[in-house]
């Protein structure tokens, strides 16, 4: 019966074409009510105007599930971001004889910036900062799961050098090719001031000993860059009272200005220097302002 009706000469059609399909509309044997008749310009211009009506309502269909899929994507990135800040301390602890701040400016994406100052059984603390390849929601779990392999590790008697090998392996089998993180991991024994650290591909940690600027970078390659059982290598270093250290990520040197120009590595440094007699918190507030200085009204990346 349909290709009976498709096969009368008394019709009119007409086609869009959506998404890669053409889709076809036709009329057949128009009929009053007395008898049939042929189809006019109007009856062309009304099939006409509702094959528009179809190919809008394709349309509609198609931006109303992209708009249900981007929101349900953006409430997935709203938990990875909560999750993330929630594993940035708000405050850290107070550690006999040392004095000691951080901050986290985040921008509009999920970044891989981490830090941490844990009390460990012994009386001393690990100190950690770290910053995962790139930024978006993979980072962010990432980051994550840094801390959550980390912990793991606190729980029982550690060497410095063997939780950077097992951090390696870990973080190797939970990324992706592109992504690793690169991290500074210390101890810190309050009693000694020593303070023994892996640097793993980090940017040079700086320690300012009676206004020379040293950098801390013994250690060995960022985690999660080869499956293999690397060797890392650690290094001991005895603070004096007015010794100074500086944990950050490339957020700070990276910063950029309207026209593209980087905060620098040695801006950084110099001001490191300049400042070093403050005290932290005030150190801290300062240097924010003069990365804010520098970037005017540039959105910032997150700076550690």
């Amino acid at each position: 019966m349909p290709d009976k009706v498709f096969e009368s000469k008394n019709k009119i059609s007409t086609s869009v074409s959506y998404n890669g399909i053409e889709y076809i509309l036709n009329l057949v044997e128009k009929e009053s009510r007395d008898k049939s008749e042929n189809f006019d310009e109007t009856d062309k211009i009304l099939l006409t105007a509702f094959a528009r009506q179809v190919q809008t309502s394709l349309e509609n269909e198609r931006l109303h599930k992209e708009a249900l899929l981007g929101e349900r994507m953006q409430k997935e990135i709203e938990m990875a971001a909560a999750m993330q800040r929630r594993i940035i301390p708000q405050n850290l602890p107070e550690i006999k004889n040392f004095s000691i701040h951080g901050f986290n400016i985040p921008s509009l994406e999920i970044g891989g910036d981490y830090y941490d100052v844990v009390k460990l059984v012994n009386e001393k603390y690990l100190l950690i900062i770290a910053d995962v390849a790139g930024k978006g929601v993979a980072s962010g779990l990432l980051v994550n799961s840094l801390n959550a392999y980390l912990n793991a590790y606190l729980e029982n008697h550690f060497e410095l050098k063997d939780i950077a090998r097992k951090l390696n392996k870990v973080i190797f089998q939970a990324s992706t090719p592109e992504k690793y993180i690169t991290a500074f991991v210390a101890i810190l024994n309050p009693e000694t001031s020593s303070l023994e650290y892996v640097n793993a591909g980090h940017n040079p940690i700086y320690l300012d000993k009676n206004g020379k600027l040293v950098k801390l970078d013994k250690g060995g390659i960022a985690f999660g860059m080869f499956n293999m059982d690397l060797p890392y290598e650690s290094e001991t270093i005895v603070m004096n009272k007015n010794d100074r250290i500086l944990f950050y990520t490339d957020g700070i040197t990276e910063a950029m200005n309207e026209i593209g120009d980087e905060y620098t590595d040695e801006k950084l440094e110099d001001f490191f220097l300049r400042n070093s007699s403050c005290d932290t918190k005030t150190f801290l507030n300062e240097l924010v302002a003069s990365i804010k200085d520098h970037t005017k009204d540039t959105p910032p990346h997150y700076i550690s």
